[in-house]
């Protein structure tokens, strides 16, 4: 029987911002967020979570984290939760960073490629200007 594809680094990291919201929201101990879904899904690890269980945990915390701010006032979660927050997903996922990124590898690429170009070119006009039979 093959073993079930686990959850990526990025969705384990997604999870975990997500469960210290809620731990700030709730005032419960991170661990006891994660034992709740590892008791659900009978696993040992958090990392075992099987992938097509992410959108089930991310929903659950999000639910959690919505209602826990609705209830709790518009200060529900800590302005270092927060900044931790949009800086883990600005790492992780940022679609614009994540572009950027790509494009500019590739303009590295292309530039490095122009620059061995130019250098073959200017190697073989020296060489051809040397061969070049005197009049």
């Amino acid at each position: 029987m093959e073993d079930p594809q686990r959850i990526t680094e990025f969705q384990r990291k997604r999870i975990n911002v997500l469960v210290k919201e809620w731990s700030a929201i709730s005032g419960e101990k991170e661990v006891e967020i994660y034992k709740v879904f590892m008791k659900d899904f009978g696993i040992r690890y958090f990392r075992e979570l099987p992938i097509e269980h992410y959108s089930t945990v991310k929903e659950t915390l999000e639910e959690w984290i919505s209602a826990g701010a609705a209830k709790a006032g518009p200060v529900a979660v800590p302005e270092v939760v927060k900044a931790h927050s949009e800086r883990v997903q600005h790492q992780l996922g940022c679609p614009a960073c994540i572009e950027k990124d790509a494009s500019f590898g590739r303009a590295l690429r292309a530039i490095f490629a122009l620059a061995v170009l130019a250098f073959l070119l200017s190697l073989l006009c020296g060489w051809l200007l040397y061969k070049m039979p005197v009049s």
